[in-house]
């Protein structure tokens, strides 16, 4: 496998769409029909961490690992209990388009057809529970940790995030940040009580970019919850209080259900492509800079091929990553 395989759209913001089977709308895939299709499993106890690279040795997911830290266990429990406990203050319960469970999302997004970036909108009930997530001690930690193992891992990735959302940012102030020591600007809590995530892949998120993936409760992580990822026939074992770090936009992924008895969260942190398209193309719509500036979308239309190599050159090779590292942060 190769990461030009990813399946991106032209302009190299966003990924292009993915089919689904009917099958894939309603029903979670098992472990069992996974492994008679092939998929092969990968042992993980959510403590070492573990790179999956391509085939020209550029490091696209990585399998975090955990803080040196005798109270992690502590914030990973109190963690996942308040992503639990939130779900009964939420209204809006039922079927997810993503799976049964209740979910929330906050921070900031350019939506389809949106003119300009803005704030999620909720109901006053859900913000406040997102809110008091955001404002949760442990949470903030997890989000702050995620973040800097985006860094670790993908420096350059993360380098194109901070210099693109520092500018937007500083020209619409109107923006907030969900917290303060997290590169992502937008997150996603889902509160079970069962949140296992039908196949899926979330296109509008940046092309080349990562997604922190954070799984919690109580649950057999050998029996259920596992991390599917379709493109590449593989099954990962997601033990609770673990993060994974993928591209979710163009890795088509889900999890395998848990035991009855059991039961999972999770919480996500991600960026919009629309976001770095809003500022290539000068801080205005596709649309309005065909009207008001051609030649400058003449110009950044130019550099679509460049800027999808770009973006795959983004991803460090393992040999490389050091080297990187020091490049973007100098030590």
């Amino acid at each position: 496998f190769s990461v030009s395989e990813l399946p991106g759209t032209e302009r190299g913001f966003t990924a292009k769409p993915v089919r689904l089977e009917a099958r894939d709308r309603t029903e979670p895939w098992t472990l069992q029909e996974l492994t008679g299709l092939g998929f092969r499993v990968i042992e993980w106890d959510g403590r070492t961490p573990y790179a999956i690279v391509d085939k020209n040795g550029r490091l696209f997911i990585i399998l975090c690992g955990h803080p040196r830290d005798e109270g992690w266990d502590g914030v990973n429990h109190r963690v996942a209990k308040a992503l639990f406990d939130a779900r009964e203050r939420m209204r809006e319960e039922g079927c997810q388009r993503r799976g049964r469970y209740v979910n929330g999302s906050t921070g900031v997004t350019l939506g389809p057809g949106g003119k300009y970036p803005g704030n999620m909108h909720n109901t006053k009930v859900t913000q406040a529970v997102l809110d008091d997530l955001c404002a949760n001690k442990d949470v903030r930690r997890v989000a702050g940790w995620g973040s800097s193992q985006f860094a670790y891992y993908f420096p350059k990735v993360y380098k194109y995030y901070a210099v693109n959302l520092q500018q937007l940012f500083g020209r619409h102030t109107y923006l907030t940040h969900n917290f303060d020591n997290s590169i992502f600007p937008a997150a996603t809590f889902n509160m079970g009580p069962g949140t296992v995530s039908l196949k899926h892949a979330d296109r509008s998120n940046y092309y080349a970019g990562g997604c922190h993936i954070r799984s919690g409760g109580e649950y057999d992580h050998k029996c259920g919850g596992h991390l599917i990822l379709f493109n590449l026939k593989l099954v990962v074992e997601f033990p609770p209080g673990s993060d994974v770090i993928i591209p979710s936009s163009t890795v088509t992924h889900g999890n395998t259900p848990i035991q009855l008895g059991e039961w999972r969260v999770s919480f996500t942190q991600y960026c919009s492509g629309a976001l770095f398209r809003w500022v290539a193309y000068g801080f205005q719509t596709l649309k309005d800079c065909a009207l008001k500036k051609p030649r400058l979308k003449a110009k950044v239309d130019r550099k679509s091929e460049r800027r999808w190599m770009d973006a795959l050159n983004r991803f460090s090779k393992v040999d490389e990553l050091h080297t990187d590292r020091m490049k973007v942060f100098g030590k």
